[in-house]
């Protein structure tokens, strides 16, 4: 359905990794069962564009004038250099149980 291959709308974007995560099961409809996930304001579809736009960051997507998005045919992970610390921090609360994540995006 959703590639990354090609130029994809955010909401695509989100559901190819929604997916790629697990988090969207495969028999999920896009329009009929989780599009109020990329549409609306949910921590789930906050996430999914916190990824993105942190993908972008690391250089591996690509994000054009439209906020669409594709794979980085340039992206060669053996020259990344990896001297970043906190690149993914996350907080639990013992309480609650909840996992809070930082994704640290510098504009």
């Amino acid at each position: 359905m959703f590639n990354l291959e090609n130029w994809t709308d955010i909401d695509g974007a989100q559901h190819y990794i929604g997916r790629a995560l697990g988090i969207i099961k495969e028999e999920d409809s896009f329009s009929k069962d989780v599009k109020w996930v990329y549409w609306g304001n949910n921590d789930i579809g906050t996430m999914l564009w916190f990824f993105l736009e942190y993908m972008v960051e690391v250089g591996y997507l690509l994000k054009n004038e439209e906020d669409q998005f594709k794979l980085n045919p340039n992206f060669d992970l053996s020259s990344y250099a990896t001297n970043r610390r906190g690149i993914l921090n996350f907080d639990v609360d013992k309480e609650s149980g909840v996992t809070t994540f930082h994704i640290p995006i510098q504009k």
